[in-house]
């Protein structure tokens, strides 16, 4: 079976995350993205191995909008002004994203080498802005 025309793992890890954010992670399941999107639950195994995929590739997902958030409100700041700025951008992460941020808690194998390379950005972005 073919993938279906406009459906991709990009357009998938956004539906759940809006899902995790509005009613919980735990609300993120193959039933309701399949739901969602109007398909039946195999059609997504075109793109993520199962539930358990899914959960990696949003905690991957939640980790990389993290790192951009970050990136982007650091821009141009330095010293404390950056410390300061990058610890309200976590707090305002958190809040404006709940259930992606406890996504990227909860992952799968936190020594898988997807979710280190993602984990891996953030803190070498909070090591340069605290030297």
């Amino acid at each position: 079976m073919s993938p279906r025309i406009g459906l991709d793992l990009s357009s998938i890890l956004q539906a759940a995350a809006e899902i995790a954010d509005t009613q919980g992670i735990d609300a993120v399941t193959l039933a309701a993205l399949a739901h969602k999107f109007q398909i039946r639950t195999p059609s997504l195994y075109n793109h993520v191995k199962g539930l358990p995929g899914l959960r990696k590739e949003l905690a991957i997902y939640g980790l990389e909008h993290l790192h951009q958030f970050f990136a982007n409100t650091i821009v141009d700041r330095t010293g404390d002004e950056a410390v300061h700025s990058l610890g309200k951008a976590y707090l305002t992460f958190v809040r404006l994203h709940p259930g992606l941020y406890d996504a990227t808690l909860r992952a799968p194998d936190p020594n898988d080498p997807d979710m280190q390379r993602a984990s891996s950005q953030i803190v070498d972005l909070v090591v340069r802005v605290l030297q």
